[in-house]
């Protein structure tokens, strides 16, 4: 249970119970400073209280007179019950989600205490303060230039690359970083980059995988096998006719093409863009190696795919999606759970998916810069967190199954509680878990890569 903190003369409460709202009134005080004892009525349990979300404890009220009533009024009443001379929060208040009327985290109501023909009203602010829910972010590695893409290696290694293949490996089992120097026989076109890198997980801890921007649009993947030290096979190639509309993101074994500017290819499954396709290798009767892409799914926009959620940046919203192999996400005719009114022809081909959340796109709490990873939360929060996610510009929020079905809202903004021990999460790369094992691992912890060269990994204040 969550502790309170005292900005008053008593504890108040914040419980989920039913009953009585603003207006309510009851019998006796419990307590107080001595009933009848001259001067005029008042209030002697406090009118200013702190308290951190979440908390269960009710506070009993007391005044300078015995046999008194209360009664409750105002913009937050409302939002507390009233039973004789005991108040509480009606629900348990959220920090990331305030329900007071004007949003800020107090909430404030009058309080009537009576008594014969005489009565006496104060105000009362509740303030609502955050609680972190276990979560600890720690910067754990630092320097490391300028990164275009991470992957996980392994159960317990990230290996960061930046736009010319020069990577660097973190062992989150040892806490020591490698430089593995650059990737062999790459060929950028004298101009070109680096776009993404993958591990892709079916073969040994160094066969890695990444897009290449050679020029002006001409992608390549490419799949290093035993190491970054030996020549690649070229997986694919293909061109994106807009070089502004390059995107092609990896997560383990797979890759999502964003739509090339051309909407109506992603509701294509045959088509390349719009996709989540997967890497697969196989070894041909003379021994030769080989590897192919696969369709997945379709229907994307810009996709992230993710250990947790097919992630999908959308025009107004941005997306969370649950795994659906054969799914057709519906981009071009949805964004979000809104329809986008496109009158092109498509092919209807794929089972429809409807995503689990939909966050507008744009800069307030609650909005989205472009959701650029996730991860599980379920072993570093304390308050039901089933998914984390974080935008392009360094903005966390949590989405929880429960508070979806018991309050209508599962989404929450987590910035404060995201907040590194040192440095800022301010140009994500890479979101994903890893462990502190290198075997056996449960992929327990959420790590976040940052573009400039930051390094940062989530555990709990409560193992």
């Amino acid at each position: 249970m969550k502790k309170m903190m005292l900005a008053g003369a008593a504890a108040l409460a914040l419980a989920s119970c039913g009953g009585g709202s603003g207006g309510s009134s009851g019998g006796s005080s419990g307590g107080g400073s001595g009933g009848g004892s001259g001067g005029g009525l008042a209030v002697t349990s406090g009118t200013s209280f702190t308290v951190t979300e979440g908390n269960l404890s009710p506070v009993q009220l007391t005044a300078n007179r015995s046999g008194v009533t209360y009664s409750i009024s105002g913009d937050d009443a409302a939002l507390f019950d009233l039973d004789g001379d005991i108040i509480q929060f009606r629900g348990n208040p959220s920090y990331e989600s305030p329900a007071d009327a004007d949003g800020d985290n107090v909430y404030r109501f009058n309080l009537t205490v009576s008594v014969g023909g005489e009565s006496e009203t104060v105000a009362i602010t509740v303030t609502v303060q955050n609680d972190p829910e276990g979560v600890v972010m720690t910067r754990v590695a630092s320097g490391l230039g300028n990164i275009v893409s991470a992957t996980r290696v392994g159960f317990d290694r990230i290996v960061v690359t930046d736009a010319n293949g020069n990577m660097r490996e973190y062992n989150n089992s040892t806490g020591v970083l490698s430089d593995l120097g650059q990737a062999a026989n790459i060929d950028l076109g004298g101009g070109g980059a680096i776009v993404s890198l993958g591990w892709s997980q079916d073969g040994e801890d160094g066969d890695l995988w990444a897009v290449l921007d050679r020029n002006a649009g001409e992608t390549h993947i490419v799949l290093w096998n035993n190491g970054i030290g030996n020549a690649p096979l070229e997986v694919t190639n293909f061109m994106f006719s807009d070089p502004g509309e390059i995107h092609a993101v990896i997560s383990g074994h797979e890759v999502g093409f964003g739509d090339n500017g051309d909407p109506a290819s992603a509701a294509d499954q045959n088509s390349l863009f719009g996709t989540i396709q997967m890497l697969v290798r196989q070894t041909d009767p003379m021994g030769v190696e080989t590897a192919r892409l696969e369709y997945v799914a379709h229907g994307f926009h810009r996709p992230y795919p993710t250990s947790t959620w097919w992630l999908d940046q959308g025009e107004q919203f941005d997306e969370g999606n649950q795994w659906m192999f054969g799914g057709n996400f519906q981009w071009p005719t949805m964004d979000g759970f809104a329809s986008t009114g496109f009158s092109g022809s498509i092919p209807t081909t794929g089972t429809p998916q409807t995503p689990v959340v939909a966050i507008p796109r744009g800069t307030g709490a609650l909005e989205s810069a472009g959701l650029v990873g996730a991860a599980a939360g379920i072993y570093v929060t304390t308050d039901g967190t089933d998914v984390i996610l974080v935008d392009a510009a360094g903005n966390f929020f949590s989405w929880s199954q429960f508070r979806q079905m018991e309050f209508g809202q599962g989404l929450e903004n987590r910035n404060e509680d995201f907040t590194p021990d040192q440095g800022s999460v301010d140009q994500p790369v890479f979101m994903g878990m890893v462990d502190n094992s290198p075997v056996g691992g449960s992929l327990r912890f959420p790590v976040i890569v940052d573009r400039d060269g930051d390094i940062f990994i989530v555990t709990s204040a409560n193992p």
